[in-house]
């Protein structure tokens, strides 16, 4: 922060874009260190962001953070990763009231989105794909893997003046995985 605030004196927007698991295992056999290593790399760091980023956006500014569908459904070896996307929304709510009417806080959860996460990039390290992605497209009715030009675009809106009556949202960006 102190960085860019060398060449602005205030910033515009703030996208928390993060997604991690420390160990793609069941709740049992996590260790106390898998769990947090998982949640601080989700949840903290957005906190930190946001905590740091907030003095300086200007007014008319917006914030997206980034969570999961996985914030919503159950799915086995996703524990902390469910736990600390489903803490995100609420954070997202919260700071939408906290920081209205100067600053909008949105929030996107995405389905499945073609990146090194989905084929088993674990963040820091590359395990097996642990998403059969032929069944999943199956499951969706637009029968597609996001791209990540499909998820910038919906954070690029959410950041923009079109949304500028837009807060304490999430944005379901799926293919029609998850209707609610």
């Amino acid at each position: 922060m102190e960085e860019l605030l060398k060449t602005w004196k205030e910033i515009d927007f703030l996208v928390n874009l993060v997604g991690f698991i420390a160990a793609f295992k069941k709740l049992e056999e996590l260790s106390v260190e898998e769990w947090k290593e998982t949640m601080d790399g989700n949840l903290k760091s957005l906190f930190l962001s946001c905590k740091m980023a907030i003095p300086y956006l200007a007014k008319g500014g917006a914030i997206v953070n980034m969570s999961s569908g996985l914030a919503l459904i159950g799915r086995p070896n996703y524990a902390p990763y469910s736990a600390a996307k489903a803490a995100i929304l609420s954070l997202t709510k919260t700071l939408a009231t906290e920081l209205a009417p100067d600053i909008r806080v949105n929030a996107i959860a995405p389905g499945a989105v073609q990146t090194d996460f989905l084929t088993g990039g674990l963040g820091r390290t590359k395990t097996e794909q642990r998403v059969d992605l032929e069944f999943y497209k199956k499951l969706v009715p637009l029968q597609t893997i996001a791209q990540t030009k499909e998820i910038a675009a919906p954070i690029l809106f959410l950041l923009s003046e079109g949304a500028s009556h837009i807060t304490g949202q999430t944005l379901h960006v799926n293919g029609g995985g998850l209707m609610i």
